[in-house]
């Protein structure tokens, strides 16, 4: 099998053992793995930051709206660099974004 027909696997393994200062378990999953394909993979990191964006470009464009023009001029200098972050990940994971 040659490395590019072999199925690449993202394996998460976690051991959550806690409790909280009422003695509960702070996890009701203690531990356990979970396996997805790495196609899966990159999928749901694509959609994370899909989401992640959308909702930061929300807050960002409401507190444009609701503060002075002069304030609203820094922000754009933000929202300027969250799209400069948003594109240089887009480039290194490959993630295309949805706009809203």
């Amino acid at each position: 099998m040659t490395t590019s027909t072999k199925k690449i696997e993202i394996i998460l393994r976690y051991n959550f053992k806690g409790w909280d200062e009422d003695g509960l378990p702070w996890w009701t999953a203690t531990n356990g793995e979970y396996r997805l394909s790495y196609q899966d993979f990159l999928l749901e990191v694509e959609d994370l930051l899909n989401r992640f964006f959308v909702r930061m470009d929300r807050q960002v464009k409401g507190v444009v709206a609701y503060f002075t023009k002069e304030v609203a001029v820094l922000l754009g200098s933000l929202c300027d660099e969250i799209n400069q972050t948003k594109e240089k990940l887009g480039e290194e994971l490959g993630v295309r974004y949805n706009s809203e």
